[in-house]
C-alpha cells in the first residue's frame, strides 16, 4: 500500500459527518492524446464514475487533456480553484516522455518533483521480478524507470499491485489528488484498494438509488413540465429524460435518482416519484419497466 503509517493516519483523519450533506466535489481528469484523437475510448472515467456513484459519491466533472505539461497543470489548477475535494487523475505515470502527470500536478501545486526512495525501491524490485520472468531484457534502473519514482514534494506513493508505476497521493489547498495509471487493470486495482476506501470514509453512510420509467411518450417537450412539477414536489429526487430512437420510433425513458442516507429512504423517494410521473402522464399513456 502507500506509505503504510501515513495512509492509516489519513484514513483516520477523515472526520466529515456522514449523510447526504457531507459530500464534497469529486472530479476526474484523464490524460492522453490517444483519447482526444478518438483512437482510444475513455473507459477509465466511465468505470471510476460508476464506482464513485456506487459508494454514494457524486462526480461533478470529467475532463480529458492532451499529454502536455501546461494542459495538465492548468486542468489541475482549475479543479483546485473550483473547490474540488478529491481529484482523481488517470494516465501519464509511466516512463516515457509523454508521461507528465506527476510534473503537471507538482506545477499546479507550486512544488517540485523529488525522488521518493520507497517508490524507487518499489520500481527497482518490480523490474527485477519482470526481468526474472523474462518480460524485460534488463533489470537495470535507467533514467526512464527512475522517473516513475519522482513525485511532487510531500506526496505519498501508492502501491501498484499490477504494474511498475507507483500511484500518487498528495494534498494541497484543500484538494486531495489521487493519480493512478491509465492501464485499466492497474487503475482499477489501485482505486479499489486505496482510493475508494478513502472516499467511503469521506462520504459516510450514503447511497444512490436509481430506477427508470418508460413513458410511452416520444416528445421530450411534453415531458418537461411533468418532470419539473414532480422534482419541485418531491425533495431530493432528480430526473433526466433519455430519448430512445428518433422521429416516429422515438420513445422517452426517464432516469430517476436519489441520494439518501439509506436504501429504504432512497427507494421510498424514487418510488413516489415514479408513481407521480405515471399519474401525471394520464391519457398520454405509459408503462413502467
Amino acid at each position: 500500500m502507500a506509505n503504510a503509517a501515513s495512509v492509516t493516519a489519513l484514513y483516520a483523519s477523515v472526520v466529515m459527518p456522514p449523510g447526504v450533506n457531507g459530500m464534497k466535489r469529486i472530479e476526474i481528469l484523464t490524460m492522453g492524446r490517444e483519447i482526444l484523437t478518438g483512437r482510444t475510448l475513455d473507459s477509465n472515467s466511465h468505470w471510476i464514475a460508476g464506482r464513485v456513484t456506487e459508494i454514494g459519491g457524486e462526480v461533478k466533472r470529467i475532463v480529458c487533456v492532451d499529454d502536455d505539461l501546461d494542459e495538465i497543470s492548468g486542468a489541475v489548477s482549475l479543479a483546485m480553484g473550483r473547490g474540488t475535494k478529491v481529484l482523481i487523475t488517470t494516465g501519464g505515470l509511466g516512463p516515457t516522455t509523454d508521461d507528465m502527470t506527476a510534473e503537471g500536478v507538482a506545477k499546479a501545486m507550486g512544488v517540485t518533483l523529488e525522488i521518493n526512495e520507497e517508490a524507487l525501491e518499489f520500481v527497482r524490485e518490480k523490474y527485477r521480478v519482470l526481468y526474472e520472468r523474462g518480460f524485460v531484457d534488463s533489470p537495470e534502473m535507467t533514467g526512464a524507470r527512475e522517473k516513475m519514482a519522482a513525485l511532487p514534494t510531500g506526496a505519498l506513493w501508492v502501491l501498484n499491485n499490477v504494474g511498475a508505476a507507483p500511484g500518487i497521493w498528495v494534498e494541497s489547498g484543500g484538494t486531495t489528488v489521487f493519480s493512478v495509471p491509465g492501464v485499466p487493470v492497474e487503475m482499477q486495482a489501485m482505486l479499489t484498494d486505496h482510493v475508494l476506501p478513502y472516499l467511503s470514509g469521506l462520504i459516510g453512510e450514503v447511497v444512490w438509488v436509481v430506477d427508470r420509467v418508460s413513458t410511452g411518450v416520444g416528445d421530450e417537450s411534453v415531458l418537461k413540465p411533468i418532470l419539473d412539477e414532480v422534482m419541485a414536489a418531491i425533495s431530493g429526487v432528480y430526473m433526466k429524460s433519455i430519448p430512445v430512437g428518433f422521429g416516429r420510433d422515438e420513445s422517452i425513458e426517464v432516469d430517476i435518482s436519489c441520494r439518501a442516507e439509506n436504501e429504504a429512504e432512497g427507494r421510498e423517494i424514487v418510488d413516489r416519484a415514479k408513481r407521480a410521473i405515471l399519474d401525471r402522464l394520464g391519457s398520454l399513456g405509459s408503462n413502467e419497466l
